[in-house]
C-alpha cells in the first residue's frame, strides 16, 4: 500500500515553500517515508522538515547543491501511529542548469509513505 502526495512546481522563480500533508489513517504502521524529487534542476537546495515530532524526533533533510535531477530521500522504517499527521515544509532554491531535463518538464514533487513488508 502507498500513499502519496504530489505537487507540481515551476522553477522559474528563486526560493520555493513547498507545504505538502501527511496522513497516517486509522492503523499503526511501518512505514518507508520517502520526498521524490523529478526534473530538478542541477545545483538546487533543497530542505525539508515536518512539523509534528515522531516518538520525540524531527524529521529533516538538507541538501546544499543537488548531483541529479531525480532523486528520492527516505526515512526508513518509521513506526507511524495511528492518526498521526504533520506537513512537511520543504523550501527549494532551483539551480540554474537545467541538463537532461525534457522541454516542457516541471519539477515534480512527492511525498509517499510505503508500507514496509517483512
Amino acid at each position: 500500500m502507498t500513499m502519496e502526495n504530489n505537487v507540481t512546481v515551476s522553477t522559474e522563480s528563486n526560493e520555493q515553500i513547498l507545504k505538502v500533508d501527511y496522513y497516517q489513517g486509522t492503523e499503526a504502521q511501518m512505514v518507508d517515508l520517502a520526498l521524490i524529487f523529478e526534473y530538478l534542476p542541477l545545483g538546487s537546495k533543497v530542505t525539508a522538515s515536518c512539523d509534528s515530532l515522531l516518538h520525540g524526533k524531527q524529521m529533516f533533510m538538507e541538501i546544499d547543491k543537488t548531483t541529479a535531477i531525480n532523486f528520492k530521500y527516505t526515512w526508513p522504517n518509521k513506526e507511524i501511529p495511528a492518526d498521526w499527521k504533520t506537513t512537511f515544509t520543504i523550501t527549494l532554491n532551483p539551480g540554474s542548469d537545467r541538463t537532461g531535463i525534457p522541454p516542457g518538464k516541471e519539477l515534480q514533487v512527492m511525498l509517499r509513505g510505503e508500507i514496509v513488508v517483512s
